[in-house]
This record gives C-alpha cells, sequence and structure tokens, in this order.
C-alpha cells in the first residue's frame, strides 16, 4: 500500500547541514548581521513566496525532474553537493504530469524559501565532540561553525498530498480497504491510483531537493556578504541532506537471502 497521509503533506521535508571553516569566536561578533542578512534575503512564513525569483513556467518541471541537480546547473551551488545529498538530490520516476495545476502554481514563487511552523534555518557551532573519527570524516571540530537547514516541499508538496487525499479515499472504498482513519486512505501498490501518487510525490521530493539547495546558496551569499569574503574561502560545504516524509521502494537481503 501507499498513502499519502502517511508520508505528510510536506513532502520530502528533511535537514540539510552546512559546515564551515570558520570559529565561533571569529563569527560572534557578526552573528546578528548574518542573522539580519538571512532574514532579508530567505523568505519565512506561511506562504511566503520570492518574487524576485519566481521560476519561468518552464523551469518548473526542470525542479520536478531533476531537484537539487537543477539547481546546481543554474549556478546556486557546486557539483561536488550533489554527492552529499539523498538519492544525489535526484528522485528517479517523478512524474510532473502528476502534479495539479495547483500545485504548481503555488510552487512557482517558493523555491528558496523556509515556510512555517517547525522549519528553520539555524547558525550554530559545534560544542562537544563524542565520535572523533565521524567528526574527523565530515571536517568538523569544536568551534566550527554551522548552519542547518530544515525545510521541503512548501506549498507544492501541501496541495500533492492535499489532491490526492481525495483520489485514495475513492480508492480506498473501491479496493475494500477499511480505515481507521480517513487520513490514512490508501491503494494497494502496482495500481493506477497509486502509480500516479508515486509520480507526483517524486516530482514532489525533488522540488524539496530543489528548494534546500537554493536556501544552502543564500545562506553562503550571507556569510560571504557580511563577513566580505568569498563563500568559497569560508569553506562553506555541505555535510549532508537527508530527507523524510517520504516513500520509497528499497530491496533487502534478509538473512543473507
Amino acid at each position: 500500500m501507499v498513502s499519502p497521509g502517511g508520508v505528510g503533506y510536506d513532502i520530502n521535508c528533511g535537514v540539510r547541514l552546512l559546515r564551515s571553516d570558520l570559529h565561533v569566536d571569529e563569527v560572534r561578533p557578526r552573528l546578528a548581521a548574518i542573522m539580519d542578512r538571512l532574514f532579508r534575503d530567505i523568505p519565512a512564513g506561511v506562504g511566503k513566496g520570492h518574487h524576485r525569483f519566481a521560476l519561468a513556467p518552464g523551469a518548473i518541471r526542470d525542479v520536478l525532474l531533476r531537484g537539487a541537480a537543477w539547481a546546481v546547473a543554474e549556478g546556486l551551488g557546486r557539483p561536488e553537493d550533489l554527492q552529499h545529498i539523498e538519492d544525489g538530490g535526484t528522485v528517479a520516476e517523478a512524474d510532473p504530469e502528476q502534479v495539479s495545476r495547483r500545485a504548481v502554481e503555488r510552487g512557482m514563487d517558493q523555491v528558496g524559501t523556509v515556510g512555517s511552523g517547525n522549519y528553520f534555518i539555524e547558525v550554530g557551532c559545534v560544542s562537544q565532540i563524542d565520535d572523533h573519527e565521524a567528526a574527523a570524516a565530515m571536517r568538523l571540530a569544536e568551534g566550527t561553525v554551522t548552519a542547518l537547514v530544515h525545510s521541503g516541499s512548501r506549498g507544492l508538496g501541501y496541495q500533492v498530498c492535499d489532491d490526492f487525499l481525495d483520489v485514495m479515499l475513492e480508492a480506498s472504498a473501491r479496493y475494500g480497504i477499511e480505515l481507521p482513519d480517513r487520513q490514512l486512505c490508501c491503494a494497494p501498490l502496482g495500481s493506477p491510483e497509486a502509480d500516479r501518487y508515486l509520480g507526483a510525490m517524486r516530482a514532489a521530493a525533488n522540488y524539496a531537493f530543489a528548494n534546500r539547495q537554493v536556501l544552502a546558496h543564500r545562506i553562503r551569499l550571507a556569510f560571504a556578504q557580511v563577513l566580505g569574503r568569498p563563500w568559497e574561502e569560508l569553506g562553506l560545504s555541505l555535510v549532508y541532506d537527508v530527507g523524510h516524509n517520504i516513500a520509497k521502494l528499497e530491496r533487502h537481503l534478509v538473512n543473507g537471502g
């Protein structure tokens, strides 16, 4: 089975961590200026978009198909970023044709925005190392300045979920599935309804990867502008980007079989 309510409204909401070569003592005197710059350059809040960076009608299809790779191709990051993102920043088998016109409209100006609720950009630092081997691999040390992003597919992903709840309610009745909760409406894998939802969900997941890639680019620029040095010189590199609120088909070996 696959259930849109089980996946959630903010499809591929996830967390991205940037590290830097900066020490907290170097950044602390400029922290207020950095936060002001982030607040100015990155829209946050319910429904907030960024009209200066609204996508062209043809571009959103590329976002839905290519995810973070689209952003990197547009100069919003560098190719090595993709090596540190789940699925390389692109979920395969996305089907933009299953994303409704309303969902597309909601997503036109929200790439590179945070949203509201529990979504955030946090500038922090490493205060304690517990696993020195892992920390060394991630180039993290005590005092290392970091930036943590929590955001997802914004209004586009919400709308995809909302659209398919209606589809899956009808499907659940058609396939004789008894529901303890209407939001757990679902359809069997391989059914037309499941295939349509998975295609749309994967497209929304790619939108989320693109969103966090653009957010990271704007964070890098904010640091560079406040500190007066190119962000590359600041060592602002991606440690990881991992999503949740997503459904995936996986193959596992159990007892060697």
